[in-house]
């Protein structure tokens, strides 16, 4: 992946959007509102009204026809009752803008703007946030859909790195003697156990899912209720994955399962007809490969001389946040057992 750094909320970047996405009078914040491992949010107003502008990242993860496929999706789900931002296009009709080189060369994606806050660990602990994850949870995937233009899975939920490649890598860390290589080599007989649990997809099973359903992609409005944010990794995937990854998210991040939580989602899954099943540790396969491969990839960005500082800075803190709270197979089977026991 390539990254390019050099966007800066000026006068004439707002100005450059406005003009791209036909809006009058725009105007950017000074510091982002938000930032993850893709990209990060700028609130943008024009005349008066606020949006959500996203600065990716990753160029070469950027896709104009894959991006409508994901827009489909939001605007079937907004349809469903699950609480979303719109995507809005440019005057061309386009998702995705380019910004010219002297104003970064950066991508962006512009957002309606969402009146509420990230998640705190009350909202997290909330009986009524584990409901509201099995009601989400099972509005998308009842809408079973089927896009062609959403491309195929990604690979990182049915491939993981191989011994080899790990080994290559723990090489490349202690030659820059990096402190946490001999306690990431630790972990490997756990990172070999758990890598045997990821399979391939089931591709007559394949429906649109969210595939990044975690606490920081949700915000709490003003008025109370809950919106799923960050749509940018949606694509083609299982029903009982995502179930799965969302309760390992929700309910066991740091690998202790809170089985009254889980019980609770699997519950309102099924009262709001999910199709999905935490039918065996299969299932958390998808959950699995995203962990390690993220263990992997920001292990590598954490050296990578060609990433700017930020990413390396945010990639060290991944890594030992992965490395702390690596999922044993004990918590998987807690899981799936209060899930299938609700």
């Amino acid at each position: 992946m390539s990254a390019r750094q050099a966007f800066a909320p000026t006068p004439a970047a707002a100005a450059y959007v406005g003009e791209r996405f036909g809006l009058a009078g725009t105007a950017l914040g000074a510091e982002p509102t938000a930032r993850g491992l893709c990209g990060r949010i700028w609130e943008l107003t024009a005349a008066g009204t606020r949006h959500a502008l996203k600065e990716l990242f990753w160029d070469d993860d950027q896709d104009e026809q894959e991006i409508r496929g994901r827009v489909r999706f939001e605007t079937a789900a907004r349809a469903a009752g699950v609480g979303c931002p719109q995507s809005l296009p440019t005057v061309d009709g386009d998702y995705l803008c380019r910004l010219p080189p002297e104003l970064g060369n950066v991508y962006v994606r512009l957002y309606s703007w969402i009146d509420g806050r990230p998640l705190t660990p009350a909202d997290h602990a909330a009986e009524h946030a584990a409901d509201w994850l099995g009601d989400c949870l099972a509005r998308l995937h009842r809408l079973a859909l089927r896009d062609p233009g959403a491309g195929a899975p990604d690979s990182r939920f049915e491939r993981v790195p191989t011994a080899d490649q790990w080994q290559e890598l723990l090489d490349a860390l202690r030659a820059q003697r990096v402190e946490w290589a001999d306690g990431l080599e630790r972990l490997m007989p756990a990172v070999g156990e758990l890598s045997e649990l990821v399979v391939p997809l089931d591709r007559d099973a394949l429906v649109m899912c969210h595939l990044d359903l975690t606490p920081a992609n949700v915000m709490r409005e003003r008025t109370g209720g809950f919106v799923l944010v960050d749509w940018d990794n949606a694509g083609p995937g299982s029903a009982d994955h995502e179930l799965a990854a969302a309760l390992m998210a929700w309910h066991a991040p740091d690998g202790r399962a809170r089985t009254d939580r889980v019980a609770a989602t699997a519950a309102a899954y099924a009262r709001a007809g999910g199709p999905g099943r935490v039918r065996d540790l299969s299932c958390f396969s998808g959950y699995l490969g995203t962990v390690l491969n993220n263990l992997y990839t920001q292990a590598s960005v954490a050296i990578a001389a060609d990433a700017h500082e930020e990413h390396r800075e945010l990639a060290r803190t991944k890594v030992r946040q992965v490395m702390a709270n690596l999922p044993s197979r004990s918590a998987l089977e807690q899981v799936g057992l209060s899930a299938e026991n609700r």
